[in-house]
Order: structure tokens, then sequence, then C-alpha cells
């Protein structure tokens, strides 16, 4: 649709709307004495809306259970580990020693869908390799980390 720049639309470039138009009822009108076929047009209850990027929420939930390597690794005392669950539901991180037996348990309840950060203080652990376990709902997840003092 264009307009004869006689009164320009509001939010129109160049007197041009780009986007979906909606109207109720619309009247054409035609001056057979005038010179130019000029007429008129009258749209009742008009409206439009404009072309925009929708952000879809479900697109930054994630598909699939996932745990990630901490970081930094090695660490020096403390570390970050990163996981991602992609429904609510009861979630427990423990960390255990190269023989094991847990020494920490980091998360232990119910969490919401989406990304999580726990940070791990191992300050009182001795230096070694360490496993952190993922375990939410039916599914476990393990990594390996190493504290260097």
């Amino acid at each position: 649709m264009k307009n004869d720049n006689v009164n320009p639309w509001v939010g129109a470039a160049n007197g041009v709307i780009e986007g979906n138009a909606r109207f109720d009822s619309f009247q054409l009108t035609y001056n057979p004495e005038s010179t130019g076929n000029i007429g008129s047009y009258i749209f009742d209850e008009f409206g439009y809306s404009s072309i925009t990027t929708v952000s879809n929420e479900a697109e930054q939930l994630p598909f699939e259970t996932r745990l990630e390597q901490n970081f930094p690794n090695p660490f020096n005392p403390s570390t970050s580990i990163n996981f991602s669950i992609n429904k609510a539901q009861t979630v427990r991180l423990s960390v255990f020693d190269i023989l094991g037996r847990e020494v920490a348990t980091l998360v232990n309840k119910t969490l919401t869908s989406g990304n999580h950060s726990v940070q791990f203080d191992a300050s009182s652990l001795s230096s070694g390799m360490y496993i952190y376990r993922l375990q939410a709902g039916t599914q476990t997840i393990t990594k390996k980390m190493m504290l260097i003092k």
C-alpha cells in the first residue's frame, strides 16, 4: 500500500506500509468531475503491525541434560562447574576422590530447567584427581578434574 504524501501515514517509511494490514471495512470514492482521476479511500478501524523478530523462549532452554568440564582445570583452590537440565527435576552434584569416597555434595535439591553453575571450594582437600558426578532424574554423568596446590 502507498499513500499520496498528502496525509503521510505514521510509521510508514517512504509512504509505504510493510507488514500486516487489518481493517473492518473500506470505502473507495471517485470524483468524475476532477481532472487526473482523483478519488479517495477511507478505512474503518485501520491498523497494521510491522514484521518483527520474536524471541522463542523454548529455544533458549536446553534440549538435554549436560555436564560441562569444570573451569579452570587444573584448579587451586576453587573451580566452577556448569550444568544444564531440560526439565525441572531433583539434581544431585557430588565430588569423589580417586578411591570413590564422596568428599562433597554441591547440590541436592529440585532445580528448574535451564543452565546452572556451582562454585566448588576444595581448599580443605589435598592435591589430586577428583571425579564429579551429576545425577538428574534417571541420568548420571561424570567428569574428572585436577586439584593442584
